[in-house]
């Protein structure tokens, strides 16, 4: 079983540091009995966009809400057993971008947009989990991970994430440059929230072309490649004088 750390477990991108979070691209999806039909038969889901005064992104398909993200808000209304009211209406709150600064003013941004810059825009992160074995042990485990969205979680703001299928070793992307990974279908296991601060750094992930579609490659980022080419060179270069 899957579960994230609370937040004072955590061990961040900032190990530890403190960190504030600034939000953008907020929006509301407000869940009608209506809207919930639509949302159990799969279509498009529209919401009401915070920042839209020429009325672009409304009645336009371009912005509506990832499909996987309305699963998992669906799947997590049903599994509480929440739903409108006759004639009343639930609003959730989200956004779409998520920065993380910390107190020496390093900034990180996450995307999680429906239509940003011409497409869709949404980035991997590695995320830090808590597992429990079938013996009860507790143990950490990272998973790359695909964000979905960050929505309002009674006061904290929470990242919908899509995990791959199995947890992956950092070491094994450095000595390695790139390696395949497998993103999970499982909605009780795969889709899930955490806390912002569960999100470890960004992951250049890129879809594994020619094989399914559930297949990505992990790519070293680019301030890791002088090492990664450096240590091949000094690899060989050791070998060469032992010849």
């Amino acid at each position: 079983m899957k579960a994230w750390l609370n937040t004072d477990q955590q061990r961040t991108l900032t190990d530890g540091e403190e960190v504030t979070v600034e939000l953008k691209g907020k929006y509301y999806l407000q869940i009608t009995n209506d809207v919930l039909q639509l949302m159990m038969n799969g279509n498009d889901i529209e919401v009401v966009w915070h920042s839209d005064k020429k009325k672009r992104k409304k009645n336009n398909r371009l912005y509506c809400i990832s499909k996987e993200l309305v699963k998992v808000l669906l799947h997590d209304m049903m599994k509480k057993n929440i739903t409108p009211g006759l004639g009343e209406e639930i609003s959730i709150e989200g956004y779409t971008r998520a920065t993380i600064i910390t107190k020496h003013e390093n900034r990180v941004i996450f995307y999680a947009h429906p239509h940003f810059q011409g497409r869709k825009w949404y980035d991997w992160a590695y995320v830090h989990f808590e597992e429990i074995t079938a013996s009860g042990v507790s143990v950490e485990a990272y998973y790359p991970s695909k964000i979905l969205g960050f929505i309002k979680m009674s006061e904290s703001i929470e990242a919908v994430i899509q995990c791959s299928e199995k947890p992956s070793i950092w070491s094994h992307v450095e000595n390695n440059f790139c390696v395949k990974i497998k993103i999970g279908t499982d909605m009780e296991i795969s889709y899930v929230t955490v806390p912002i601060t569960a999100l470890v750094h960004p992951l250049c992930v890129i879809p594994d072309v020619g094989s399914d579609l559930m297949s990505y490659i992990i790519i070293l980022p680019k301030c890791n490649w002088s090492r990664y080419f450096g240590d091949r060179v000094l690899s060989e270069y050791n070998k060469s004088l032992k010849i």
